[in-house]
C-alpha cells in the first residue's frame, strides 16, 4: 500500500532531485522510496550498484590491508600501522 509523505526540503536540493531522476528516467518519489529501501538494509546485504558513486569508486581502495576474509577491525589495523611506525 502507498502513503503520501510531506517532506520540506530546499528548493534548490528539489530542482538537483527533479534533474537526476528525469536523468535516470524516474520520478522524485521512486528515489525516495529507493533510498528508504536501501536504509533499511543492512550494509553487507546492499548491492555493489546501490551504493552512491562517491562510494563505489572508494571500492577497493583498502585491499591489502584486510585478512583473507576480508574482515579486519580497526584496532588491528591502527595496531600494525604503530608497529610499523616504531620499529
Amino acid at each position: 500500500m502507498k502513503k503520501r509523505v510531506t517532506l520540506t526540503i530546499d528548493e534548490e536540493c528539489i530542482r538537483h532531485a527533479k534533474a537526476y531522476a528525469k536523468m535516470h528516467g524516474k520520478s522524485v518519489s521512486q528515489l525516495v522510496e529507493d533510498y528508504f529501501a536501501i536504509m533499511g538494509k543492512p550494509i553487507k546485504t546492499r548491492p555493489y550498484e546501490e551504493l552512491s558513486p562517491i562510494v563505489r569508486s572508494m571500492a577497493g581502495s583498502l585491499k591489502g590491508s584486510l585478512k583473507d576474509d576480508g574482515i579486519k577491525n580497526y584496532r588491528e589495523v591502527y595496531g600494525d600501522y604503530l608497529e610499523d611506525k616504531y620499529r
